[in-house]
């Protein structure tokens, strides 16, 4: 996608290129509202405040709102640390194109191999390896070095986000899946809010990217120890929820 707005933007204006977005958003969720199925509504009060109050959760609430600090800070950043590094806008904006590619095949292709292994266990491996490559990242500098970390950070961030719902059924039950899901996602996004912002800001006062960056990997270093003390044995018996019955 950054790569035909950025045709768009050189051959028309970037205004042109936003309405054409646009167009293609608004058809895009036409065609996703369409194919929504209606959700099977299950009768039983959902008890927010003993969830909230459960470690287990407390700790992947945690986990999930510092991993949100990081993991866009490349998808936002990546464009103008590349063009920093001397290389080409248009080839800049192809490294953000494999990133977002990569995070499709890590959300199909991880999370299958996950089905086939241990969700849980591929959640710890992509929060440890989206950490290894942040880390490394300001040591890159040509452009297939930085090809390669932008398809290595968008499979394992893709393989995260399509495996923690997964993680979060078996810890809180199938039953509570969508409301347990929303609560950590809230999480997410208040890292999201401050992740790309702080990075920027560490860029405007050094000069450089790498010290926002690997804050952003110390981040994510805290967040994979967090996750480490995650087990799927241990959530559902501490939450003193009512469990659906089956006849």
């Amino acid at each position: 996608m950054p790569p035909i707005l950025q045709a768009l933007i050189d051959a028309y204006s970037w205004r042109v290129a936003l309405q054409c977005l646009a167009v293609y958003v608004a058809i895009a969720n036409t065609i996703a509202c369409v194919l929504l199925r209606r959700r099977i509504w299950i009768k039983r009060k959902f008890e927010i405040m003993v969830l909230i109050k459960d470690r287990v959760f407390q700790l992947i609430f945690v986990m999930g709102a510092l991993e949100a600090y990081s993991v866009l800070v490349p998808f936002y950043h990546i464009v103008a640390y590349a063009e920093d590094a001397g290389i080409s806008h248009s080839l800049a904006a192809w490294i953000l194109s494999t990133m977002g590619i990569a995070s499709t095949m890590g959300r199909v292709i991880l999370g299958w191999i996950g089905d086939q292994t241990s969700h849980l266990l591929m959640l710890k491996l992509s929060g440890l390896m989206l950490t290894v490559a942040m880390a490394i990242w300001p040591f890159l500098s040509s452009a297939g070095l930085l090809l390669a970390f932008g398809f290595t950070f968008g499979l394992f961030a893709g393989s995260f986000i399509a495996v923690l719902p997964v993680v979060l059924a078996q810890l809180f039950g199938v039953e509570r899946m969508a409301s347990v899901t929303g609560i950590v996602y809230s999480g997410f996004a208040i890292g999201n809010l401050f992740g790309p912002p702080v990075t920027g800001m560490f860029y405007d006062k050094q000069g450089t990217y790498a010290w926002g960056i690997w804050l952003a990997a110390a981040v994510l270093l805290l967040s994979f120890v967090l996750l480490l003390f995650v087990q799927t044995q241990n959530a559902v018996p501490s939450l003193n929820l009512p469990q659906k019955q089956h006849k």
